[in-house]
C-alpha cells in the first residue's frame, strides 16, 4: 500500500498512515498463513518477556531496513512481511504489533522524536511497558537521539 503525502497536513498525514496501519494490522490477524507462521515461530516462549525479546531478535536479524521513496509512505502487511522480511520502521512495528494481537497481548504504537511533536521513528510499547524496536539493536531500549515520544492508544 503506497500512501502519498501531498495535500494534507502532518497531523492529518499521521493519523490517515495511522489508521491504515490498524486496517492492515486487523487484516492480517485475521489471515490463516499469518496466524500459522506466529504460532510456529512464537509459541513455543513460557513468558511474555521471553516472546518480546525473541520477536525483536527475530525481526531485526531478519528483516532488511528499506527507507520509503521520497514523498510517499510505503505500508507491507504483515501478512506480505513474513515473506518480503522489509520495509522501514512503520512496516516493523506493524508487523510486531501483530504478531503479539495473535497472542492476545496488548500493545501500542509509540512515535518518537528528536523534537517536540516532530516524530520520525515508530516502534510498539506492550502493556507490561516493554519496547520492542525492530529497528535498534538494543532491546527495550529508545536510540538516544530520540528525546520525545508519544504512546497511540
Amino acid at each position: 500500500m503506497i500512501i502519498e503525502n501531498t495535500t494534507i497536513d502532518e497531523k492529518d498525514y499521521l493519523n490517515f498512515v495511522l489508521a491504515k496501519m490498524y486496517l492492515l494490522e486487523n487484516e492480517s490477524v485475521l489471515n490463516s498463513a499469518f496466524r500459522n507462521f506466529c504460532f510456529e515461530n512464537f509459541s513455543q516462549f513460557q513468558s511474555n518477556l521471553e516472546l518480546y525479546q525473541n520477536l525483536h531478535s527475530f525481526v531485526f536479524y531478519n528483516f532488511t531496513y528499506k527507507e520509503d521513496l521520497d514523498n510517499q509512505e510505503i505500508l507491507i502487511s504483515p501478512k506480505h512481511n513474513i515473506f518480503i522480511k522489509s520495509g522501514d520502521c512503520d512496516d516493523f512495528a506493524l508487523f510486531i504489533k501483530s504478531v503479539l494481537r495473535v497472542f492476545n497481548i496488548p500493545a501500542f504504537y509509540i512515535l518518537l522524536g528528536k523534537n517536540e511533536n516532530e516524530y520520525s521513528h515508530i516502534a510498539v510499547i506492550t502493556h507490561d511497558n516493554f519496547l520492542i524496536d525492530g529497528t535498534n539493536d538494543q532491546f527495550n531500549q529508545i536510540p538516544n537521539e530520540y528525546k520525545f515520544f508519544k504512546v497511540i492508544k
